[in-house]
């Protein structure tokens, strides 16, 4: 999936709306509070800086509907022409460690990094130290494979205009064949 930070409000709605039991009321709730982190991370006056690795697969599965995935994608776009911000695609759709789980690592400057884990029943908060390190050995090594930043913005349009954008929808024709007298 896309990182929760960089989700729409639609794609996070159509995201959330697939878990079991959620109810219009808790899905909102979690809408709001991942909207609020969002707007937190705007309004800092000094920028965090985020590196943020996306799968390919993430861009080519669809979450809601064409159009969401197609302002989703244009607003990754957008985002990684951020100063403070820097996405690159892991591309081709092969396994890989970053497959396993989201995380993120928080690091500041005179602090001790912390790393946060998701699964798919909820996300915790650890500095252990020990996963600390394994979590930034697995985010180099995957960033040793993902595309760099220009090559990455490139994609994630490549993708969009390919698959999600309105125009290659409505544009496309259904291949049909129509039996004629003769044709075998």
């Amino acid at each position: 999936m896309v990182l929760g930070l960089f989700q729409t409000e639609r794609y996070a709605r159509a995201i959330l709306s697939t878990h079991p039991g959620a109810t219009k009321e808790l899905v909102d709730e979690r809408v709001t509070a991942r909207l609020a982190r969002r707007s937190e991370f705007d309004r800092r006056s000094a920028p965090v800086r985020v590196w943020a690795l996306v799968d390919e697969v993430a861009l080519r599965c669809c979450v809601g509907d064409a159009s969401v995935m197609h302002d989703q994608l244009m607003h990754l776009v957008a985002e990684s022409e951020r100063a403070n911000v820097s996405i690159q695609v892991l591309p081709g759709m092969v396994g890989h460690a970053g497959r396993l789980g989201a995380f993120a690592i928080a690091e500041r400057s005179g602090h001790p990094s912390i790393v946060y884990l998701e699964d798919a029943a909820d996300g915790s908060v650890t500095d252990d130290p020990a996963i600390v390190k394994q979590m930034t050995l697995i985010f180099r090594s995957l960033g040793t494979r993902a595309l760099p930043l220009d090559a990455s913005r490139d994609l994630i349009a490549r993708v969009d205009d390919e698959q999600w954008k309105p125009s290659a929808r409505t544009g496309a024709r259904a291949l049909t064949a129509v039996a004629t007298e003769g044709t075998v």
